[in-house]
């Protein structure tokens, strides 16, 4: 079974409402035996663009978060759902409540690993049916299942009633709660003032970007196409309506992000259950806002810690007091799971720790470190002037394994995991470009096609031209999407889901760098949020960015750690490039009058705190490995990254263009010497010509590094490997070009398809003319 997800089918063919029906299913051209021992087995009766669970048919699969499907099931005897699920690494969360009321029912978050797509296992859930009003034994409920989390296939779901043990007694409340406490109960959302303690300042949770169920007068936020705006400009009256799920009982606190220049306005925020005799309980009263100075400055305004119970979906009411600001996203908070007995305070500010498994893994926080960039009093992490088996960083040079100076003399994998790059497509972000394929051939197609792709650019044939050539290092650029989820779908705020895809890559890779003697240097160039305004970060403008939102730089440096802990003992890892093509402007109040690209910057003091987390990090599982620090103004401003407290780092530079490299290498050189730290040219490109050999010269004799971008592209004669395209591909493009709509999807994907083959080294053109001018003297003659 290949290990990519997206092969599985998914039609939007319509489907005949079902009730009660046995299941027998065929996936991926198996047979396989469902359990016989259930009451009732379930077909769906309603779907998101997934095959229903019918008759001899498929599974629901591959689950993306965001989707969903509804069963009808009769409203009495049934106590427990058996779901039989593959997941070869564990991943899914899945949540179960009324379709139309949203009354909570049950919910899965721990799947099993069945190590195998073909592999369906049972889970049991138990959940009872809260009876509603008017309702009898007689009528059929529209249970819905919201997937909360990808990364599975549901082969079927069945009913059965079995016998529960009786419930146990209510215990008595603890006598230091004050009597007016409400009692706790599954039927009612529960607020709790908290009392006993005074409430520390909560963590930063992740901003939601809902669509609105109900509005008045206003431009209403919609995540159809994740194209969100602003609720604005704000008036008396105007009001807001959201449907909220409850994870757990615990402790919640709920913030605002509003914008208002002057400080002018007011709102009011109230809860209220589904239930018809839920009174509406106020949340949050705001009289007086902060005043931001500018309307693209968001501030956030927080409640008051409340102790809610997930018996429903809840309604949340936002609604205006005194207008005059704009309103951008909402989040919450919340604390560990209580015991269903009255709390006697609130919990302290962390989050539980989940049972580790193949797809969550607990983060750790941190440790806080110094933004200055002067130097520190800590002493920094000191390595051995001897050989350690990890080529390392010693004085202004690179040591190899064996502790002899290295000079790396590379190509960059660029375009592998964001095609735009090398598509003729670098004016649209990565993100842009997936979703323009998948306009024009659908998500399934869009997924095989990302396949092959992943599959036929970099391959072992690949690194073997790479090292035949004479070059003997490959600097890879990561795309954070393919090793985790974006914050704004995970299911829990501080906690990272880990994608198979992107650690299997590497791993590949790894294997086949050790087999031709290449050493890697990982590179994140796409990090969470994104890094930068240029469309190779793959910043998205609708989301907050990797500077402005403090869980994107958590989970990158999350990220960068558990690459570390997976690669820290690999002797052809060169090191980690920890962010490429940063270019932002720090300091927000001089937008106007600065260079927007962060070249004018003097401190980079966002950017230095988040490289000093992001070593402390890397060097509580890997103290073998050199780190690099890219700056700023797309890696050529550094000014305030150094001095760090770690030896094994170097300065990473890009070269863009040959016009002022040798001035440019000139004062690199005397960065260095000024630093003590190696420099590497982590990435070179420009328009190669006779002239440009004397740059690589110069390169040589300093004892610089470098890398080139890229190792090929289409149609470039700029790459040491040229792919062809196709005349499909060129009227594909065209048609794109003057977003035409009236395109093919059959023509398409072939022309998609044909491009992914082309990208095959055995079906590539080689480029000797850049070859000679990037090697020189080191170029292997070809046969």
């Amino acid at each position: 079974m290949n290990f990519f997800w997206w092969h599985q089918d998914k039609c939007s063919r319509k489907r005949k409402r079902t009730t009660t029906v046995v299941v027998s299913v065929l996936v991926f051209g198996f047979s396989v035996a469902v359990a016989q021992d259930c009451t009732l087995f379930l077909t769906a009766t309603n779907y998101t663009s997934m095959q229903g669970v019918l008759p001899v048919s498929d599974a629901l699969g591959y689950l993306d978060v965001h989707d969903w499907v509804v069963y009808e099931i009769p409203s009495a005897s049934y106590n427990e759902i058996e779901w039989r699920v593959a997941s070869p690494t564990g991943e899914g969360k899945v949540m179960v409540v009324h379709a139309e009321t949203r009354q909570y029912y049950t919910h899965l978050f721990e799947m099993p690993i069945t190590g195998d797509w073909n592999n369906y296992q049972p889970v049991t859930s138990q959940f009872t049916i809260p009876p509603l009003s008017n309702q009898s034994s007689a009528v059929m409920i529209p249970m819905k299942l919201q997937i909360l989390q990808g990364g599975f296939n549901l082969q079927s779901l069945c009913l059965r009633t079995i016998q529960l043990p009786p419930p146990p007694p209510p215990e008595e409340e603890v006598s230091t709660v004050p009597s007016m406490t409400p009692s706790i109960s599954p039927s009612k959302v529960v607020f709790v003032p908290d009392t006993t303690t005074t409430p520390t300042p909560p963590s930063e949770c992740m901003q939601t970007y809902q669509a609105a169920r109900d509005y008045r007068l206003m431009l209403g936020m919609t995540i159809e196409g994740k194209e969100i705006s602003n609720l604005a400009w704000l008036d008396p009256s105007d009001l807001v309506m959201y449907d909220i799920v409850l994870p757990r009982q615990g402790w919640y606190q709920f913030h605002f992000g509003v914008s208002t220049p002057s400080g002018e306005g007011a709102f009011r925020v109230e809860l209220e259950n589904v239930e018809e005799d839920a009174s509406k309980r106020i949340l949050l009263t705001i009289s007086q806002l902060p005043a931001t100075n500018s309307w693209y400055q968001y501030e956030k305004v927080s409640s008051e810690w409340v102790y809610l119970t997930p018996s429903a979906l809840t309604t949340m009411t936002l609604t205006v007091e005194q207008g005059g600001w704009n309103f951008r996203w909402w989040c919450w908070d919340w604390e560990v799971e209580i015991p269903t007995v009255t709390p006697t305070s609130r919990p302290n500010n962390n989050l539980s720790t989940p049972r580790p498994s193949a797809d969550i893994l607990p983060t750790t926080e941190p440790t806080a470190t110094s933004t200055s960039s002067s130097p520190t009093t800590v002493t920094p992490t000191s390595f051995t002037d001897t050989a350690t088996g990890f080529v390392r960083a010693q004085g202004t040079t690179l040591r190899d394994p064996q502790d002899q100076p290295l000079l790396l003399r590379g190509v960059a994998l660029g375009g592998w995991m964001a095609p735009n790059l090398v598509m003729n497509s670098s004016s649209i972000s990565a993100r842009e470009w997936w979703k323009r394929v998948e306009t024009t051939v659908g998500m399934n197609a869009r997924r095989s096609f990302q396949q092959v792709w992943l599959q036929s650019f970099v391959t072992k044939d690949d690194l073997q031209e790479i090292k035949v050539t004479g070059f003997n290092a490959i600097r890879v650029p990561l795309h954070y999407e393919l090793f985790t989820l974006p914050i704004q779908e995970e299911s829990l705020t501080g906690y990272d889901t880990w994608s198979a895809i992107g650690f299997r890559l590497l791993d590949q890779l790894m294997e086949w760098a050790t087999d031709h003697e290449l050493y890697v240097m990982l590179d994140l160039m796409a990090a969470p949020g994104g890094q930068g305004l240029d469309p190779i970060t793959d910043f998205d403008v609708q989301y907050p960015s990797l500077w402005e939102y403090a869980e994107n730089r958590r989970k990158t440096v999350a990220l960068w750690q558990e690459l570390a802990r997976r690669y820290a003992d690999h002797p052809w890892l060169a090191g980690y490039d920890l962010l490429s093509a940063v270019d932002w402007n720090f300091q927000e109040d001089e937008w106007a009058t600065r260079h927007w690209n962060g070249c004018d910057e003097t401190s980079n003091k966002p950017l230095r705190a988040l490289y000093e987390q992001t070593i402390s990090a890397i060097r509580e599982v890997d103290l073998n490995h050199m780190i690099i620090l890219a700056g700023n103004c797309w890696g050529t401003n550094h000014r305030g990254l150094l001095p760090v407290n770690d030896t094994n780092v170097a300065l990473g530079f890009h070269l863009h263009g040959m016009e002022m490299a040798m001035e440019t290498i000139e004062s690199l050189i005397a960065s260095r010497e000024s630093y003590n730290v190696p420099v590497v040219m982590t990435h070179v490109s420009g328009e190669l010509n006779e002239s440009s050999v004397s740059v690589f010269q110069r390169m040589e004799s300093s004892k610089l590094g470098w890398l080139w971008w890229t190792w090929k592209g289409l149609n470039t004669t700029m790459t040491p490997f040229q792919f062809g395209s196709s005349t499909s591909y060129n009227t594909l493009a065209d048609y794109w070009s003057n977003n035409c709509s009236n395109i093919h999807e059959e023509s398409a994907l072939r022309a998609l398809m044909q491009i992914a083959n082309n990208t095959l080294v055995s079906k590539a053109k080689p480029i000797s003319s850049v070859v000679k001018i990037l090697l020189g003297n080191n170029t292997v003659e070809r046969c």
